[in-house]
């Protein structure tokens, strides 16, 4: 499904609806881990000896904890199918279930956080995971993850409201020697700092990100890896830093 627009431009995204791929990672084996203790009480109690049926509760009492997550995890996903993110001229905002909203305007954001992260299951590797944080002046940060249809489209979209404005401020404050923060990195004119390592612009050999991890090489230090949740606005540092390589 695409993301639509409607009469007065606001774009619309929506979760996407439960995949067959989300029922076989989550809700089977949940499933299994309710019904084999539940089994296996039921065996005890109906074909064990008369002595041992007093045994087949625990297993009951098992099988009953390991529904209650399964319980909230299947309420939480019914809810997150209705969540919608709207786009407007002048910010955005998502809808939760139950008249919940975040209202955020382009204005108030402060910073972009995006995350990308693997996981396993049973050893094997599964896709990765994307998320975006937007970070706004006051309030808490406001999260979206991929299971909004269209996700790097919408992600695509933030970041060319967001970036634009904060990039001319930050340009300046760092031609006027002040630095710059990202979380862990500190920019500074000439130079950038990695926790207490600091690099020369003009040793940085490459910059890129790869697999959610911003990846460093230099001429003076090891290949440094980082985050980049940990790392907000890190096109902006990005862009900031080959501008100073390029000087």
């Amino acid at each position: 499904m695409q993301s639509k627009t409607s009469p007065t431009h606001t774009i619309i995204y929506r979760d996407r609806p439960l995949r067959w791929h989300d029922v076989f990672i989550v809700f089977v084996p949940g499933g299994l881990a309710v019904l084999t203790p539940f089994a296996y009480g039921l065996y005890i109690y109906f074909y064990g000896p008369e002595a041992a049926k007093d045994w087949s509760w625990p297993w009951f009492a098992l099988a009953a904890v390991a529904l209650v997550p399964l319980l909230l995890l299947a309420i939480r996903r019914v809810r997150r199918a209705h969540r919608v993110v709207t786009l407007h001229k002048n910010g955005l905002i998502v809808h939760w279930t139950g008249g919940k909203r975040a209202v955020l305007a382009w204005e108030e954001i402060d910073a972009v956080a995006e995350t990308k992260v693997r996981y396993t299951f049973l050893g094997f590797r599964l896709n990765f995971r994307h998320s975006l944080v937007l970070y706004p002046l006051t309030g808490k940060p406001v999260r979206i993850d991929d299971r909004v249809q269209n996700f790097d489209e919408l992600a695509a979209r933030i970041k060319a409201r967001v970036y634009p404005r904060l990039l001319p401020g930050m340009r300046t404050m760092l031609q006027k020697g002040e630095p710059l923060h990202f979380g862990p990195v500190s920019l500074l004119q000439g130079r950038i700092r990695f926790q207490n390592q600091e690099i020369p612009w003009g040793k940085i050999i490459s910059l890129n990100i790869d697999n959610g991890h911003l990846m460093v090489k230099s001429e003076i230090s090891k290949p440094i890896m980082l985050a980049t949740g940990d790392i907000p606005n890190v096109e902006i540092l990005i862009q900031l830093l080959q501008e100073g390589v390029n000087v």
